[in-house]
């Protein structure tokens, strides 16, 4: 039996006659006999009969007609819930990523996963950590790329997906290029370029200062961890960044050196919000950036 053909009869009973069902159905009377014929065959047992100004169930038709509108409500249901998912998976995925850091590692991923999912639109945007995380937990990005933090991400859900370091970018006439690691009590007197407020990064490089037992002098506050590079390059001052040291170690202009004590280790993550369904499209996003990771591709 075919939902075509179930379809067809529960239009007939609900019509009354062949004549009416053929018009709701946009098919010719002769078509919807022969379909109906085909069904009682299939079932072995007469459906409907005529009456005197309308064609009536049998007992099976009845069975049938009762039980076939439950059936077509959950092949409704069913394609609905299909339908829904091949939209969120043809649909749009908006993906909040770190000024700076963000671009530099993410731009691979984004593009493999484009090349992967052609049905997928895919939008980016940037951001300080702080404010990808508040419009993850408001519902505005899908997913964010982060930076975490060592405190608990409340409302947040996180799949780490790489880890990597901070370390120092120095000019490279400083008196302290050149060496493999330093102290973040050598960089009491020094002035530091940072990111603003809302990037970890810089959170994280004042808790190194203070347990250092000091406070930066802070020279110049950006939002680009590249715009730092060429300040440091400069000589306007130094900082603490991530995002992978040979950007900058083949650049004749800066010297970049280990950080020996402090916050050095840094998760970097893909965070959705805690409890919330994750679309087909973003589970897929968050699969796939375990994959490249997995195999060494970010």
């Amino acid at each position: 039996m075919e939902i075509r053909q179930l379809m067809y009869f529960i239009q007939i009973v609900k019509s009354g006659t062949y004549s009416a069902a053929a018009k709701q159905l946009y098919l010719s009377q002769p078509a919807l006999s022969k379909a109906v014929k085909h069904l009682e065959e299939e079932l072995g047992a007469k459906l409907l009969v005529q009456g005197d100004k309308r064609s009536e169930p049998t007992d099976v038709g009845r069975v049938l007609f009762e039980r076939g509108q439950q059936l077509i409500r959950e092949y409704n249901d069913l394609l609905g819930a299909v339908d829904e998912a091949n939209s969120r998976n043809r649909g749009r995925l908006h993906f909040g990523i770190p000024y700076g850091l963000g671009q530099i590692l993410f731009y691979r991923l984004t593009a493999d996963f484009s090349r992967a999912f052609p049905e997928m639109e895919l939008v980016v945007s940037g951001h300080g950590s702080a404010h990808i995380r508040e419009e993850v937990l408001a519902g505005r990005l899908d997913i964010g790329a982060t930076l975490i933090p060592p405190e608990p991400e409340p409302g947040l859900e996180a799949t780490v997906i790489m880890r990597d370091q901070f370390f120092l970018l120095l000019p490279r006439a400083h008196p302290l290029a050149g060496r493999e690691g330093v102290r973040f009590a050598q960089l009491r007197e020094e002035q530091f370029i940072l990111l603003n407020e809302e990037f970890v990064m810089t959170r994280m490089t004042r808790q190194s200062c203070a347990m250092a037992g000091f406070a930066p002098r802070v020279k110049i506050v950006a939002n680009r961890s590249d715009f730092i590079a060429e300040l440091v390059a400069d000589g306007q001052g130094i900082a603490v960044i991530a995002g992978g040291r040979y950007r900058f170690e083949h650049d004749s202009r800066l010297s970049c050196a280990a950080l020996l004590d402090g916050i050095v280790d840094i998760d970097i993550a893909l965070i959705t919000r805690a409890g919330a369904d994750r679309s087909t499209a973003a589970a897929r996003f968050v699969e796939f950036a375990q994959e490249q990771a997995h195999e060494g591709k970010l």
